[in-house]
């Protein structure tokens, strides 16, 4: 019987996922370096584990200020924190429940409670095979392409990770304690992927056409083509687009080529496609189906923005053989669906144009080759 108690405990606490309580700073509160200390003792005062604070600036005299704080509250702390310097230089940097600094640690870390973290550059997550369950990102999200702000949570549901970035949770069901958002996260087991930044970023370069009701149809932006099959029960409450993009985008790691596919709650007309829309103003889809065939080596990751639906809510399918993905939602209102891809193969769509463009010297070639022997054939005739 004791066997099977001690057996248990560490099924528990091991083998079966531990459990461990994660925070961010709220990003509704404005941070900076004076307030990191405070937000390391209110940490404490929840129970935390494993703080992940904003990008800072500061001093070498702040960063012992913030080895005090961590080993005083007896949490591990992570920031990236800018030197304040002229070089202006950015640090990871990890500090363990006794204050320990470790600036740009390894790839990956065991904390005291059983789990191994990942740790990865936020710029450089889309292209990052989850090698761990449990990953920390350093710094900012990417901006520069529609659906960059909720690139982090479709990482993190696509790959079945905990994923803790320096303003958001994914993994695990969130909750506000005052100016922190805190998540219990299983080790194993990542349970619930919320959607938490309903922003969409600049339209104003995509190909879009108005969404006019049920039907197939399909927008492409230049070579890349998205195909949409919807269905509607009733008109439509808000204005709806049909979005395609295609093209190369730096996003702090390097350019990759973004390849995107949407449904967005706008007219499509405005540079910045975005409102808090009302529950009772959205429209309810019977049936909305997004797919495309995207660049060989991409990656591919859905994107879901509502007040109702999570990424668990959504059928996501990826074809690697033909870099064919489809994402599918029935019965529900949202603000906007899509996949998008991102690859590093810059060249891919521009083969495809060069290909295309190959075939069709080779068949003029054909043709006009056969007109020469006609011709050739009628003048030795007339001859």
């Amino acid at each position: 019987m004791e066997l099977k108690i001690v057996l248990l405990a560490l099924c528990v606490g091991f083998v079966c996922g531990a459990s461990y309580k994660a925070a961010v700073v709220d990003k509704s509160i404005e941070f900076n370096e004076n307030k990191a200390v405070s937000m390391i003792e209110q940490a404490a005062q929840l129970n935390v584990d494993f703080l992940m604070l904003p990008e800072m600036v500061a001093s070498s005299t702040k960063i012992r200020q913030l080895s005090d704080a961590a080993k005083e509250a007896s949490i591990y702390v992570t920031a990236q924190i800018l030197d304040n310097t002229i070089s202006g230089t950015k640090t990871n940097y990890l500090f363990d429940r006794n204050g320990t600094v470790i600036s740009n640690p390894s790839d990956t870390f065991l904390a005291d409670f059983g789990v191994i973290f990942s740790l990865v550059n936020v710029e450089d997550l889309l292209m990052t095979d989850a090698g761990a369950r449990n990953v920390i990102a350093f710094g900012s999200a990417p901006t520069q392409f529609l659906y960059a702000l909720q690139s982090s949570g479709a990482w993190a549901y696509t790959t079945r990770s905990n994923l803790i970035t320096a303003r958001a949770i994914y993994g695990g069901q969130t909750h506000k304690h005052g100016g922190l958002v805190v998540a219990e996260l299983n080790s194993d087991r990542p349970n619930t992927f919320e959607e938490q930044n309903h922003h969409i970023t600049d339209l104003s370069q995509v190909t879009s056409e108005p969404l006019r009701g049920s039907g197939r149809k399909q927008v492409c932006h230049e070579e890349f083509c998205c195909d949409f099959d919807i269905t509607t029960k009733s008109a439509l409450a808000l204005p709806y687009s049909l979005v395609s993009y295609s093209g190369v985008q730096d996003i702090g790691a390097g350019p990759v080529r973004v390849e995107t596919c949407a449904l967005v709650a706008c007219s499509g007309q405005q540079e910045s496609c975005f409102e808090e829309l009302e529950r009772n103003k959205t429209n309810v889809f019977e049936k909305l189906t997004i797919s495309a065939y995207f660049s060989a080596n991409s990656k591919q990751y859905p994107v879901v923005i509502s007040s109702d639906v999570t990424f668990d809510d959504v059928t996501f399918i990826q074809r690697n053989q033909s870099n064919h993905a489809s994402v599918e939602l029935i019965r529900k209102q949202i603000t906007s669906l899509g996949i998008f891809g991102i690859s590093k193969d810059l060249e891919t769509q521009d083969m495809r144009a060069s290909d295309d463009m190959s075939e069709l010297f080779d068949y003029l070639w054909i043709r006009l080759r056969v007109a020469i022997f006609i011709i050739s054939i009628y003048v030795l005739e007339m001859m």
